[in-house]
């Protein structure tokens, strides 16, 4: 069972954005988040990728990432804030697939998930 989001879209636990959709629009929603701007950024001297990414109105962040469409693995932004950049370590020479989702605060969330995204590590 997916555990309910603290403040709006910060997830506690990640299965990738199939599990997502069981939260990622409240039952009631009335509108949603935007997100744009998305860039992907590599740092070979740290071995990490930052992904960066605009959303209005404010809202929290998070990416899921890993090898394959499964994910498997995130790192969230709790700040209410209108750009997001989240870095997180990847593996030289493989193909990252990665997903963000931005909501709104609690009690009348609003969210939105990109679909599947890739970057090729050299």
């Amino acid at each position: 069972a997916l555990m309910k989001p603290p403040l709006g879209g910060g997830i506690l636990v990640s299965s990738g954005v199939a599990a997502w959709a069981a939260w990622g629009a409240a039952p009631n929603q009335t509108g949603k988040t935007t997100i744009s701007n998305v860039t992907a950024t590599y740092n070979a001297e740290k071995k990490e990728l930052t992904v960066q990414w605009s959303v209005a109105p404010n809202a929290d962040g998070i990416v899921n990432w890993g090898t394959d469409t499964t994910y498997g693995q995130h790192k969230s932004s709790f700040a209410f804030t209108t750009s997001h950049s989240i870095a997180f370590a990847v593996t030289p020479g493989t193909t990252v697939h990665y997903a963000l989702r931005s909501c709104t605060p609690a009690p009348n969330s609003v969210c939105s998930v990109t679909g599947d995204k890739t970057y090729q590590v050299p």
